[in-house]
């Protein structure tokens, strides 16, 4: 599955992309607008797993993106849901959260389509872009390296 999306921390934003399929993750995250693949110099952090995690750029960064999600996936809100019909698709929408601190998942007609997280300054929307079971290996792979899972 290929996913692409924007996250602003502050007055700074990013492009995201992530591609899951079975035994495969990547994440970058790269100066906006940048194109997954193609414009390996605007990669501000990248990862990917096949067998070992391997990457690149400013943990810190991903840091942040990951705490956030993390973060706001074990809210404790009640689930608010809502399904409507929009321009000829089923549209279901799940939201928890309070101002500064939310979560939000939307699906079209059974299908996940886009989560929306929110904490404090950063901002993080992530949407379905293709269901293909893509692996795509960086094509700077020579300037990874092997990570060292961080401690909790």
């Amino acid at each position: 599955m290929l996913k692409q999306g924007l996250m602003r921390i502050g007055s700074s934003e990013y492009t995201l992309y992530e591609l899951q399929s079975k035994g495969f993750h990547r994440l970058d995250i790269v100066r906006k607008g940048a194109e997954l693949q193609f414009d390996v110099s605007a990669v501000l952090f990248s990862f990917y797993k096949k067998k070992r995690r391997r990457q690149i750029g400013d943990a810190l960064l991903y840091q942040k993106y990951s705490d956030t999600v993390t973060f706001i996936q074990k809210l404790q809100f009640p689930v608010q849901e809502e399904a409507k019909w929009v321009n000829g698709a089923f549209v279901q929408t799940e939201q928890k959260g309070a101002p500064g601190q939310r979560f939000v998942s939307e699906s079209q007609n059974g299908f996940w389509y886009c989560d929306i997280y929110e904490l404090n300054d950063v901002f993080i929307i992530m949407r379905f872009i293709d269901d293909s079971d893509t692996v795509l290996i960086p094509a700077n792979d020579r300037c990874y390296r092997y990570s060292v899972p961080r401690k909790n």
